[in-house]
């Protein structure tokens, strides 16, 4: 059986394929956790830094601040 300790840290069970997902907390059996992966899964391209995720929005924005100038 898999555990799990969500932000308020009492860590609880979880049942095999119930609708805890794992995180970074997760103990024990966590491949038989559910891991809910939808459609736009298939449109990532690349792992991206969060870093770089910020500076391209940023950059974006300024773009279109200054166009409607």
């Amino acid at each position: 059986m898999a555990k799990i300790r969500p932000i308020d840290e009492r860590e609880f069970p979880v049942q095999r394929f119930g609708i805890a997902v794992p995180d970074r907390t997760a103990t024990g059996q966590v491949e038989a956790m559910s891991l809910f992966a939808g459609q736009s899964v298939g449109g990532v391209e690349r792992v991206t830094p969060a870093r770089e995720i910020i500076e391209e929005l940023v950059m974006e924005a300024e773009d279109l601040l200054s166009r409607s100038h």
